[in-house]
Order: C-alpha cells, then sequence, then structure tokens
C-alpha cells in the first residue's frame, strides 16, 4: 500500500466530514431512542413483516424500453428521472413516470463504453458519466431536454466501476468517490475537477462502492473477493468483509448506518453488521453470479416520528432476474422480478423504496412499481398498519383501506382525508 501526502483541500475535506458525522450521527441515535421509548417494537416489528411481505410482494413490471444497440451497463435514480449508461458510450436520461427519453448525453468517443452513471438533481441536475478508459465527465441539464459537459475528471487509469456522492454535500462543494479497475478508488472535489484522495488497498479491480449516511465511512469491493471498510476521517481501513470466495461485485450501506450488504460472483449476497464487525447473514441469491447490491435509503415512519429503518434489499444477477430482500422478514425473498432476456447489468431503488429500474445486457430497461391500490399518504398508511397490528379488527382494516382506495382520485385533486372515531369525512384544502 502506498501512503502520499494529503494537501490543504484533503485535510479541510476531512474537517467537513468529521462535524457533519459527528452531528449527523447524534441526531440519529437521539431519534431511534426518543422512538424505542415510545412505542413497542414487538408489535412493530410484527406488523412491519406482515406489511413487509404483502407490500413488496405487489411489485409489478409497468413499461420496458429498448436503449441503443449495445447493453445498458449502468442505472441511477433522481426522484422522477433516471439516467442510464451503455456500451454505446452513451448515456440516457428518462421521465419516470413515461419511461420516456428526455435527452441523450453523447459521450463522442467511439472506442469507450460506459461503465457506471450517477444522477444527482438535487444539485441542479448534475450527472455524471464513468468509461472504460478511466474518464469521468460531467453534465447538466439546461431546460427539459437539452444537456452539455461542463467538466471532467481525469486521474483513473482502468474503467470507473461506480459512482457515488458523499451526503455532506453542498451545491457550492460536492464531492464524489469513484471505484475503478485500476485498483484503486478516488475522492473528487467537482467545484476544482481535481482528485483530493487517491487511495489503493485491493490486489485486483475496485468493483463497487458506496458512502455511509453519516459520510464518515466509506466501503469498497473488489475482484480480490473482499470488501472494505475505509474510516475517510483518518484516511484507513477500519474493517474487512471476508467471507466471499469470488469477485465482490456490489456493496451498499443500509439507511440506518448499521448494516453493510454485499454481492459476489460467488452467487450469494452477505449482510454485515457493523455493532458486530461479522457477517450476521448468508443469502443463496441467485443460480448464478450477482452484479450489484444495493439498499433502499429510506428510513421508516409512523405518525410519532422516524424509528429504526426497516431495510430493503435489492440484488441483481446474470441469473436475468433481480430480487428483492426484507430485513423484517429475515432476510426472506419478498419479489420476483423477471422478465428480462439477458442477464441484470445493474439495478436501483427509490428513496421512497417504491420504484425500481433494472437495466440490461439485452440492451432494455425495465420499470417496476408497488401496485397503484398502495400508493396512499402516510396518514392512511399509517392507519392500515395499526389496525392490522391489533388482529381481532383486520376486517376494519380492509375496510378502511378499501375506502382509502376508492378515494385516492380525490386526494389527487388536493382534498384531505380524516378519520374522527370510525367515520371517514372529507374536507376540503
Amino acid at each position: 500500500m502506498f501512503v502520499t501526502e494529503g494537501g490543504e483541500a484533503l485535510l479541510k475535506f476531512r474537517e467537513e466530514v468529521a462535524q457533519f458525522s459527528l452531528h449527523s450521527a447524534a441526531s440519529r441515535l437521539s431519534a431511534e431512542k426518543k422512538a424505542k421509548s415510545e412505542f413497542s417494537f414487538s408489535m412493530y416489528r410484527a406488523e412491519r413483516k406482515k406489511r413487509d411481505e404483502n407490500h413488496f410482494s405487489k411489485f409489478g413490471h409497468l413499461a420496458t424500453q429498448v436503449s441503443g444497440s449495445r447493453p445498458i451497463s449502468s442505472v441511477s435514480i433522481g426522484s422522477n428521472k433516471c439516467l442510464t449508461g451503455s456500451w454505446c458510450g452513451d448515456a440516457t436520461l428518462w421521465d419516470l413516470e413515461t419511461l420516456n427519453p428526455i435527452c441523450l448525453l453523447e459521450n463522442g468517443y467511439l472506442d469507450s463504453r460506459l461503465c457506471s452513471v450517477l444522477y444527482k438533481d438535487h444539485f441542479d441536475e448534475l450527472m455524471f458519466t464513468g468509461d472504460s478508459n478511466g474518464l469521468i465527465r460531467m453534465w447538466r441539464l439546461d431546460g427539459d431536454s437539452k444537456s452539455h459537459a461542463i467538466g471532467s475528471l481525469s486521474g483513473h487509469q482502468g474503467r470507473v466501476s461506480q459512482m457515488v456522492s458523499f451526503p455532506h454535500n453542498q451545491k457550492t462543494s460536492i464531492k464524489i468517490c469513484s471505484a475503478s479497475g485500476d485498483t484503486t478508488w478516488r475522492i473528487w472535489d467537482v467545484a476544482t475537477e481535481s482528485s483530493i484522495l487517491l487511495q489503493e488497498g485491493h490486489s485486483k479491480d475496485v468493483n463497487s462502492i458506496d458512502v455511509h449516511p453519516d459520510g464518515a465511512l466509506v466501503v469498497t469491493g473488489g475482484f480480490d473477493a473482499n470488501g472494505i471498510v475505509w474510516d475517510v476521517r483518518i484516511g484507513r481501513p477500519i474493517f474487512t468483509l471476508k467471507g466471499h470466495s469470488d469477485a465482490v461485485v456490489g456493496v451498499s450501506f443500509s439507511a440506518n448506518g448499521i448494516l453493510i450488504a454485499s454481492g459476489s460472483q460467488d452467487n450469494t449476497a452477505r449482510i454485515w453488521d457493523l455493532r458486530m464487525l461479522k457477517s450476521a447473514y448468508k443469502l443463496l441469491a441467485h443460480t448464478a453470479p450477482l452484479t450489484g447490491v444495493k439498499f433502499s435509503k429510506s428510513q421508516c415512519h409512523h405518525s410519532w416520528g422516524a424509528i429504526e429503518g426497516s431495510p430493503l434489499l435489492l440484488t441483481t444477477s446474470q441469473d436475468m432476474t433481480a430480487k428483492l430482500w426484507a430485513s423484517s422478514a429475515e432476510w426472506a425473498q419478498v419479489a420476483l422480478l423477471a422478465g428480462h432476456s439477458g442477464k441484470v447489468m445493474q439495478g436501483d431503488i427509490s428513496e421512497d423504496a417504491r420504484t425500481i429500474v433494472t437495466v440490461s445486457y439485452d440492451r432494455t430497461l425495465k420499470l417496476w412499481q408497488v401496485a397503484d391500490a398502495l400508493k396512499l399518504t402516510p396518514k392512511i398508511r399509517y392507519l392500515v398498519s395499526f389496525l392490522e397490528a391489533r388482529g381481532t379488527e383486520k376486517k376494519r382494516a380492509n375496510a378502511a383501506l378499501s375506502t382509502a382506495v376508492q378515494n385516492k382520485n380525490r386526494l389527487k385533486n388536493r382534498k384531505k382525508l380524516r378519520m374522527t372515531g370510525e367515520q371517514w369525512t372529507e374536507k376540503r384544502i
């Protein structure tokens, strides 16, 4: 392992990360302690398991689009758009409502293919593409259907296999991480278009990378069958994910920051507990090598506030399927997303865990969503789950759900449902 002297930019970055991570961790722990003191976790876990198994089993295929003449390699979801990259060398921005293309990002290099994309719509529609030659290009969306390149990040000597942003990013100071086939990973300052950290540690290609929700940790996965957890505040590895027998092709932090998921070409996925520093679960996930893993990034919310999340894990594989696994069901499979005619190259899941996009070697992207009947307001969802938890009032819960679905169109017209006692009343805003 080589060591290079860090500059002032790296020192400032580490100070920012330390300040943000300490505040973020304290706030998250305080919210969880408050939630635990205000309700019964035993009732919550039982109710959550039932809801997850029912809810996520209703994921359905909504649309398919063909993109380009070569396989689609990567996807990144924003709030209402998604960005895909293909081996043609171009990227396409899509509307998640209609799955129609919005604009094409033309790479312009015939000898390169895109291996990774990153889309951050809350930073002025900023987009990143990473290619097989090690170049990262930055793009910005202008208007509804035009985009232009605004710069590039060069330094990698191998393909850019994955990119991810830091949670403490500001519009004037955006930092991203990239993993590469040159056995290293880097941290980039977008404003100055420079690398502020070059880190090695894997003996083979680095395939995947993710950043902890608090911003202090980075996890990487490589062809050497290992995952490594790094503390970016001190620049050192603190834990090695050892257990896979083949290349680690996907790593992901859970929203609550406690768990790490890893996916491997040994056909398995593992769940690692950072509190115990060991593998907590091994999932015999697919019948062929995995191509990636992705945790949902949303925490569970009830009417009394945020509580410990119930992570949902998405795995993709060369067996032409994607699968969903729920922690509330002891990491049992809760949904199978099948329909591609080629290996699934990658998948991404929206922040609310209701939309999934998968891309495939068959040159298509597919949109998957929870059935419309379950797209209810948080207040209605809480009512239904509360009544279900009572057991004896299950019929009443079903009646409430039926009534809520019937009023779905009224909700879209900005009407508000309220419950007084056991009667539904309607009041215009």
